[in-house]
């Protein structure tokens, strides 16, 4: 993701706005995050639910203590409900 700085003017008051815009290519932050949550999922730590914010949170150095607990707790909850069949 990058993050694009166009200036407009009104008057004569200079405004900034900020965009973020999807690129195709990632960066290496976006990468190994990805690469982290299909790990997790593998082992059943994480659910696909929130997972392009979980990426994008971590990506970005964002993910804070409450969103790791949130999103472990989610995945003992389903795995609660639905106990996988021997």
């Amino acid at each position: 993701m990058t993050q694009v700085v166009l200036p407009a003017t009104a008057g004569q008051v200079t405004l900034g706005i900020k965009l973020k815009t999807m690129t195709t290519e990632k960066n290496p932050n976006e990468k190994l995050a990805e690469a982290i949550f299909e790990k997790l999922l593998a082992e059943g730590l994480v659910t696909e639910n929130g997972k392009t914010a979980f990426i994008l949170k971590l990506g970005d150095g964002k993910l804070n203590e409450s969103a790791w607990k949130a999103a472990l707790e989610q995945a003992i909850r389903e795995k609660k409900q639905n106990p996988p069949i021997p």
